[in-house]
């Protein structure tokens, strides 16, 4: 009996021991080296192998932005130490007891983190992957020398992205130290200890403050230690500023109960704003994406766009008792009334059309602050496809006026109207130095090189170009009213006019759907630019002849011709009873303008059967006659879509057809 109570109570002395003593810890030495990149050298064991492709693409895809964002790099290749769990970690940091957040370190030139495999209890697989690149910028930021760590830790959060997706929860955290009388001062935050209650979460805030108001050249000064990157840093006002933008930014307004983050911009409204919001943030992305890939320019900085139910609420939130505007910007945030309350449809996209372009500005700032006003409101317009109608009329009244501004008055920004002449120089770069050149010229104007650099030109040869410009600008030999369409359609309108397929009825408005009939006319049009003969000299080469009866509702005689030639079918065929029906005015889907554009490309003999499929997402929306179309023009280079998708539905615009007929050769 004594026996069986002794072993019992070994037994229960081992199960105890098992719960207090850590399992064997792994050391640095026990880690090998599993992987090298072209800046990093990956050490772990056998079984955290499999982490190794997202933790090598996360440090190689921070690499190039984090060191240009700093301006410094490390001398070789950084050395990742990758522990399997979290005691390992804790015990090779000499730190056994430490917190179950603190999973990453980076010192002597070397980043030591947890396996994403097994992150601990505060973290998940993808946080582990993010604080990769928190660690890494540790690593970069060790390189100006000795840095407060709150700036440390702010840069680190604010070039991880660590807050991207977690507005609310900032915006609480901040809203309730508000309310409590919590939120820190500068110097409180510039003595702030290593895992200081809300170091992050303010850490965070104050580089992106500063990024916001001074630009993210002035965190670089910061991190130099140079005493006068902010003059009165420490200053009263200074704080009063500091704690009046996380106000603006991050308190709760009562009236602005949701929110809505995506990629780039945070939009804050009221739950009956909500459909607005989520149209405007379509927007909002898909000019992004269009500017960011355009100019080959990027920003960490979040747009907030604060989003007010009516014109009451909107002043109340900027503090105004009253005004004219709908729209206004504070610390690099866009406070507007909502679309939707501003009447009529039209009414409603011209404001969202505006939130875009003043989005565009704000994003030109953070990469130059020195740019010209001009360029700015310029390159906004244009990139979001903005437009200003009357511009003709407009510029020749000022030029018989003799108010036209000179280039050296537009870089001063003491010109008038420097918002619409910047929308003109825009097109004046692109159609004196060539469309094709368009954005890199602009780019480069981004990045502060001169308009003589860029353009190879003495000032004074540059202003009479632009001045002889302006001067002819209401009667250029070009497609009428190029205004209205959209920047990317511009260079292929202007060579589709130039071959002489585009009617002049169809040089307007470029925007607008095209009809059957409209199509129909260019694709003959087209048809007899490509092969250099009329359409009867087409039609009796190949013994074919006008069926003048074909339809009921129409007998234009380019429709005629695009049915002998197979091009379009119309609504209802003609049979041996008699007509079809034709439909000339209805518009025309993107499925059914690649079909004909298919069926142009066979009648000038190009062979258009089984097509290679174009991998799109949602071909299966298309009509099964529509499916290989699709793809040849996918094959072509005629006629694509964007994301992988196709959008076969959607209704075919008087630009594309332009464009797509002049990608045919």
């Amino acid at each position: 009996m004594k026996k069986r109570i002794l072993s019992l109570v070994l037994a229960l002395a081992l199960v105890m021991s098992a719960a207090v003593v850590p399992a064997f810890a792994v050391t640095t030495e026990d880690l090998t080296k599993q992987r090298e990149t072209e800046h990093f050298e990956f050490y772990c064991t056998d079984q955290d192998v499999k982490a190794l492709d997202d933790l090598a693409k996360s440090f190689e895809g921070c690499y190039d932005r984090v060191t240009t964002d700093l301006g410094k790099a490390p001398s070789g290749k950084t050395k990742v130490n990758v522990y399997p769990d979290i005691q390992s970690f804790h015990s090779a940091m000499g730190d056994p007891n430490g917190a179950d957040w603190f999973v990453g370190q980076a010192k002597n030139g070397e980043v030591y983190m947890t396996s994403p495999l097994n992150p601990g209890p505060a973290h998940t697989y993808d946080e582990l992957i993010q604080i990769a690149v928190h660690e890494f910028t540790h690593i970069v930021i060790n390189l100006f020398g000795n840095v407060p760590i709150y700036l440390h830790e702010g840069v680190a959060c604010y070039e991880a992205g660590q807050y991207s997706g977690k507005y609310q929860e900032l915006s609480a955290f901040i809203t309730n130290q508000m309310q409590n009388n919590k939120v820190p001062s500068l110097s409180t935050l510039e003595s702030a200890k290593s895992g200081a209650d809300g170091l992050y979460e303010y850490s965070y805030a104050f580089v992106d403050f500063i990024a916001r108001r001074y630009g993210f050249d002035k965190v670089i000064e910061l991190l130099e230690g140079k005493p006068e990157a902010l003059s009165n840093i420490r200053s009263s006002a200074f704080n009063q500023q500091w704690w009046q933008t996380l106000a603006e930014l991050y308190v709760k307004d009562d009236s602005l109960t949701e929110s809505m983050e995506t990629e780039n911009f945070v939009l804050v409204f009221s739950s009956q704003d909500s459909e607005v919001a989520s149209e405007l943030a379509f927007e909002l992305e898909k000019c992004r994406e269009k500017t960011t890939t355009d100019l080959k320019i990027s920003s960490n900085m979040k747009q907030i766009i604060r989003i007010y139910p009516d014109n009451e609420s909107y002043y109340e939130g900027l503090g105004f008792d009253s005004g004219d505007t709908f729209h206004v910007i504070f610390n690099s945030a866009i406070y507007c009334i909502s679309p939707a309350s501003l009447g009529s449809q039209s009414n409603r996209k011209d404001q969202i059309g505006k939130i875009v372009v003043q989005s565009e500005q704000i994003l030109l700032y953070a990469v130059s602050r020195s740019l010209p006003y001009y360029l700015s409101y310029g390159i906004s317009y244009h990139e979001s496809g903005a437009t200003i109608s009357g511009l003709k009329d407009w510029v020749k009244g000022q030029a018989d006026a003799g108010t036209l501004p000179t280039l050296m008055e537009l870089e001063k920004n003491t010109a008038k109207n420097y918002d619409v002449y910047g929308y003109i120089y825009v097109e004046f770069v692109a159609q004196i130095f060539g469309y094709e050149n368009l954005y890199d010229n602009l780019a480069s104007l981004l990045e502060g090189e001169s308009q003589e650099k860029v353009f190879s030109m003495t000032a004074q040869q540059l202003n009479e170009k632009w001045m002889a410009f302006l001067k002819d600008y209401d009667k250029m030999a070009l497609p009428s009213n190029l205004d209205t369409a959209d920047t990317w359609a511009k260079p292929e309108i202007i060579s589709a006019v130039r071959k002489g397929f585009v009617p002049s009825d169809l040089q307007n408005n470029y925007r607008n759907a095209i009809t059957r009939e409209q199509f129909c006319q260019m694709a003959i049009m087209y048809l007899e630019y490509a092969t250099g003969k009329d359409i009867q000299t087409i039609l009796s080469e190949r013994n074919l002849t006008i069926r003048q009866d074909a339809f009921v509702d129409t007998d234009n005689s380019y429709i005629l011709a695009a049915y002998a030639l197979g091009i379009t079918k119309g609504t209802s065929g003609p049979s041996e009873e008699g007509p079809g029906v034709f439909d000339p005015d209805a518009s025309i889907s993107r499925e059914m303008a690649a079909t004909m554009l298919t069926r142009l490309s066979k009648a000038l003999g190009n062979d258009t059967d089984n097509a290679a499929d174009a991998g799109y997402t949602d071909i299966g929306r298309a009509s099964s006659w529509a499916v290989n179309s699709i793809n040849y023009c996918y094959a072509s280079g005629v006629m694509k879509g964007a994301n992988l998708t196709f959008s076969p539905k959607d209704t075919y615009t008087i630009q594309q057809s332009i464009a797509t007929l002049d990608r045919m050769g």
